[in-house]
């Protein structure tokens, strides 16, 4: 381009052409009309008409009137653009059109290109068109990038047979396709603003792995031609509605991205047939959400919406691969092609936040759930099937999103309509993800399709229970039966204790973020257990043991449940003990059955014929006389014992019923520090010799 400058100039200044040494100008023509070969300009033109340039050109100012026409046609040579504004631009003949600086190329009425030129763009050039745009050319046809902007005060004219590799539509009056249109884009369509109009007769294409990227000001209002398949991509803050940007023809879509907060509401069928990423909400009512893929869809971690609400279709079904639906947790897996039972297409239909109605309602997750199976030929699959199953709720208290409402956490389940009632299925033990903010479980053998639903399981697979207990370190004396709450009052329990620590850590898949209420008059966290044998591993439920001896569970209740969820078998017996952080644990002497579901069990630890080793396991904490002028006595666990590596196992296996010399010694470790601490054997928040006289006087003589 220098040495085209250098070739000569025209220096228009007062109205006068100067012709200097180096000129060389063509003249054709007459009136308003310019032709010239090159063409410097420090002055200022005024056109009226038209310029013509078959060569290169130098112009210093910022905006030309009239036309100018670039129309050079010398064979292997290329002609530099003056980004400045035109108000009608035209670009000819068969040199390469060269707009590669930073500044943008602008006009304001009127863009025309023809055909057999490519126009050649860098990727920090711009091009904005603000008139009619006839465009017949090729921009960058070896390039992604080559950026033409729409975005014009007025509605727009869009036609020709070229090639855009990246359109931008900006203007609220949109942009309309005319003349059949034609036009192909290589690369992105954005649809920032305004209305982008076509139709079947004035439509566009779509190039092969090219992209519509849609924000919520801007629309396309038909389905344009594919050359094969293209992407589609919602971006910004605010819900939208569908439109032409999805595809008419199921098998055009590759990618569906969805990075709103608020989502999309589909306005139609649409299907994705590589891959899937949920950002926001994708609302179904009108359609189906379908996928071709074996991928599975990706949603954002950081938004809790992220769902498809509504119908989720999965094809092409295979053994032996995980199928994810319309959240994170929902899953579904086959062992093998006997299991699917001619099973090639699963449809997961959710509405989140949607209550039941009738008896069972207060039971129920307010969470719709069908599933649905369909054979290679569309007709639904009736008869059993074998699939793992998991699923998902948002579990929120005290948010609007909120779907557990109360319900006992640990006892949700899966539940399968059965034409009269709500049958159990048995499920794992939920899981409380805190981040963002769900329950989570699954069933290892859901055996038919249908409607199901999660919530607590029925009175058949549930147990109840009472229990009473006391720890000696929290036990005020002479009270008659009372024990202060002096970690509770300091806000150490407002947490759940740390994953590893004991007792919580032989907890399988204990969670400590699902705490989210400390309820009233509570002494400490306490771990009780159930063993189908006296040295054999059971299961176990946290819960708070209260200032008047009751062990509640994590809401509060003094009646507290146990369901096969947590690993209780109905026909088994259990030896039932209590654990708690630096206290001796505890196990019944007897085995207790859970068989008779009419009847509440009742543990009470404070009894010492019920405890294994009877009131040498415990220790006597108050004597007084009641009303009736009977001596009652009261017992409590024995407090001072420190979960160190050397002795767990002793407390494991309920044989560590006397203090040692590392309990007494862990007081002094932590002496004066002040928190939710192993060693604060008085429960009091502190370390301090207070600490050591209950291990001490706990101890082996």
């Amino acid at each position: 381009m220098a040495l085209c400058h250098r070739m000569g100039f025209i220096i228009m200044k007062k109205n006068k052409y100067i012709l200097s040494f180096f000129l060389l100008l063509l003249f054709l023509g007459v009136g308003n009309t310019l032709f010239a070969q090159n063409l410097n300009s420090k002055g200022k033109i005024n056109n009226l008409g038209k310029i013509t340039l078959k060569g290169q050109a130098r112009i210093s100012q910022d905006t030309v009137g009239g036309k100018v026409i670039y129309d050079m046609s010398k064979k292997d040579y290329d002609q530099y653009i003056e980004q400045i504004t035109y108000e009608d631009l035209e670009f000819k003949g068969s040199s390469r059109k060269m707009v590669l600086d930073s500044q943008n190329l602008v006009i304001i009425k009127k863009f025309k290109t023809d055909t057999n030129l490519v126009i050649k763009m860098s990727d920090t050039t711009l091009i904005e068109t603000k008139g009619e745009t006839i465009h017949d050319a090729l921009i960058n046809p070896d390039f992604l990038y080559g950026k033409v902007i729409f975005n014009g005060l007025d509605s727009q004219d869009v036609s020709g047979h070229g090639l855009f590799k990246i359109v931008e539509l900006d203007n609220n009056n949109g942009a309309d396709v005319i003349d059949s249109g034609g036009f192909a884009i290589g690369r992105r369509l954005i649809l920032r603003q305004g209305e982008f109009r076509n139709d079947s007769i004035n439509n566009f294409v779509m190039s092969d792995s090219s992209e519509i990227v849609r924000y919520a000001a801007g629309s396309l209002q038909s389905s344009p031609e594919a050359e094969n398949k293209y992407s589609v991509r919602y971006e910004g803050t605010t819900s939208m509605v569908t439109g032409g940007e999805i595809p008419d023809s199921a098998d055009v879509m590759r990618n569906l991205t969805v990075n709103t907060n608020e989502g999309i509401h589909l306005s139609k069928k649409a299907t994705v047939n590589d891959s899937l990423h949920v950002g926001g909400s994708i609302y179904t009512e009108a359609d189906t959400l379908v996928m071709t893929s074996q991928d599975n869809p990706s949603f954002a971690s950081g938004n809790p919406s992220a769902e498809v609400i509504g119908s989720m279709e999965r094809k092409n079904i295979e053994p032996g691969k995980e199928y994810i639906f319309n959240n994170p947790y929902t899953k579904a897996t086959f062992g093998s092609a006997e299991d699917m039972n001619g099973t090639k297409v699963l449809v997961s239909t959710i509405y989140p936040d949607t209550s039941y109605s009738g008896s069972d309602a207060d039971r129920l997750v307010n969470r719709r759930i069908s599933f649905t199976g369909f054979d290679e030929n569309g007709a639904e699959v009736t008869g059993d099937v074998r699939v793992y199953y998991a699923y998902g709720w948002r579990h929120s208290p005290g948010s609007d999103y909120d779907e557990t409402h109360g319900l006992d956490f640990n006892g949700i389940g899966l539940l399968r309509w059965i034409g009269d009632g709500w049958e159990n299925v048995p499920s794992s033990t939920p899981v409380y993800n805190s981040t963002p903010e769900w329950g989570s479980g699954n069933a290892d053998e859901l055996t038919s399709y249908g409607q199901l639903a999660l919530g607590n399981i029925d009175s058949n697979s549930m147990r109840f229970f009472e229990m009473l207990a006391y720890l000696e370190g929290a036990y005020i004396e002479n009270s008659e039966g009372e024990m202060h709450t002096k970690l509770k009052d300091r806000g150490l329990l407002d947490s759940l204790p740390d994953v590893n620590s004991y007792p919580v850590n032989l907890i399988p898949n204990y969670q400590p973020d699902t705490q989210t209420e400390l309820p009233d008059s509570v002494v400490d966290y306490i771990v009780i257990e159930f063993r189908p044998e006296r040295n054999e591993d059971g299961f176990f439920k946290l819960g708070f043991i209260r200032n008047d001896g009751r062990i509640v569970d994590l809401k509060g209740n003094d009646i507290v449940s146990i369901t096969i969820n947590e690993g209780m078998d109905v026909n088994e017996d259990y030896f039932v003990a209590l654990r708690h952080r630096n206290h001796a644990p505890v196990i019944s002497a007897d085995e207790y059955s859970v068989t008779d579901r009419n009847v509440n069990l009742y543990f009470d630890f404070t009894n010492p014929i019920f405890v294994e080793g009877n009131a040498n396991n415990l220790k006597l904490v108050d004597v007084y006389t009641d009303e009736n002028g009977d001596i009652q006595k009261i017992y409590a666990l024995k407090a001072g014992f420190f979960p160190d590596e050397e002795t767990i196992d002793e407390l494991i296996n309920f044989t560590k019923y006397f203090t040692v010399e590392k309990d007494r010694e862990s007081a002094y470790d932590l002496f004066i520090e002040e928190g939710y601490l192993p060693a604060d054997y008085d429960m009091n928040g502190i370390v301090n010799t207070k600490d050591y006289n209950y291990s001490w006087n706990n101890r082996l003589f």
